[in-house]
C-alpha cells in the first residue's frame, strides 16, 4: 500500500478475495484525483513488488480506479484506506472505509 501512496492521495484500496479468504491476485486502487491515478499507472506498471514478481497496472473503466494484477497470492490481509478529510468523489460520496493495516 505505501508504494501506491507515494503517487498521490489514495481514496480506497480494495484487495479482492475469494470465498475461502485467499486473495485473488488483484486489487483496485482509487485516488482522489485523476492526475494521481495517471502518475501511479506510469510509475507502478511493471513495478517489481518482489524479486521476479511484477505488478501490472492500468486504468479501469472509470479512469480513476486502477486495476492492479500480479499481487502475490500469499497476502492474506485486506487493506482499505480512506484519506482523512478527503474530498467527495465525482458522485458526491464521502470516504467511508479506513484501515490501519497495509500490504
Amino acid at each position: 500500500m505505501p508504494a501506491f501512496e507515494r503517487c498521490g492521495a489514495v481514496y480506497e484500496f480494495r484487495l479482492m478475495m475469494d470465498f475461502s479468504g485467499a486473495n485473488r491476485g488483484y486489487c483496485f486502487v482509487t485516488y482522489t484525483c485523476r492526475e494521481d491515478a495517471r502518475r501511479a499507472v506510469a510509475e507502478m506498471n511493471n513495478y517489481e513488488i518482489r524479486r521476479g514478481r511484477f505488478l501490472g497496472v492500468c486504468m479501469s473503466v472509470d479512469n480513476c480506479r486502477l486495476f492492479v494484477g500480479g499481487i502475490p497470492k500469499n497476502k492474506q490481509q485486506v487493506a482499505a484506506l480512506a484519506a482523512r478529510d478527503a474530498p467527495a468523489d465525482i458522485d458526491g460520496r464521502q470516504p467511508t472505509m479506513s484501515a490501519d493495516t497495509a500490504i
